[in-house]
């Protein structure tokens, strides 16, 4: 802590920089001023050793892991008090308990994708073990609900054809290109101007 404070209080920057408080529009010396002021809130440690950081204990005993599909609505809110990141995202799902896995399903797979990767399942894993009492054994599972699934697959195609569609005769000239409309929609041959021969 001490050295922050050397380090933000030598930047010769006036409106922030990344090297020393990581944004250009953070002001160095409110970043500063607060980490002097943290300085005199934490009581300074006795020994060289590093303090333990104290576990935070819950307000209200942990869910029960054989209730946790049941009772999601209230995990949710809990987690969403707590300002878990994703919370809101997780109080929209519906999840299964299938033995000592929760099996997540999502609306698209590219959810799916985000939220099945390691880090995203050990953090809403980690999460969700402070308000339910999981199973040490216990993971969750991501997975696309069968219905969205099918959902996504047309949506896909759709955007796919779209694109295609709007690639498809790129103009060469700017007179050509101006005659399209940004809808995709193109003039009469009339009205349109024919495109240069090379």
């Amino acid at each position: 802590l001490p050295r922050a404070i050397d380090l933000v209080s030598g930047c010769s920057c006036e409106h922030g920089c990344p090297a020393c408080v990581g944004s250009w529009t953070r002001d160095p010396a409110l970043v500063g001023w607060a980490l002097r002021r943290l300085r005199e809130f934490l009581p300074p440690l006795s020994s060289g050793a590093v303090a333990p950081t104290p576990h935070p204990t819950p307000t209200s005993p942990r869910i029960p892991w054989l209730d946790v599909a049941a009772r999601w609505t209230e995990v949710a809110e809990l987690l969403v008090a707590r300002r878990i990141p994703g919370a809101e995202l997780l109080a929209r799902c519906a999840p299964e308990r299938q033995g000592d896995r929760l099996v997540v399903r999502v609306s698209s797979p590219g959810m799916a994708a985000w939220l099945g990767a390691d880090a995203a399942q050990r953090r809403v894993w980690n999460a969700i073990a402070t308000v339910v009492d999981v199973p040490p054994t216990g993971a969750i599972a991501i997975e696309v609900a069968e219905g969205d699934r099918d959902r996504a697959h047309r949506i896909s195609a759709a955007l796919r054809r779209r694109h295609d569609d709007l690639v498809a005769g790129r103009s060469t000239s700017e007179a050509h290109a101006n005659a399209k409309l940004a809808g995709g929609y193109i003039l009469p041959d009339a009205a349109a101007p024919k495109e240069p021969q090379p």
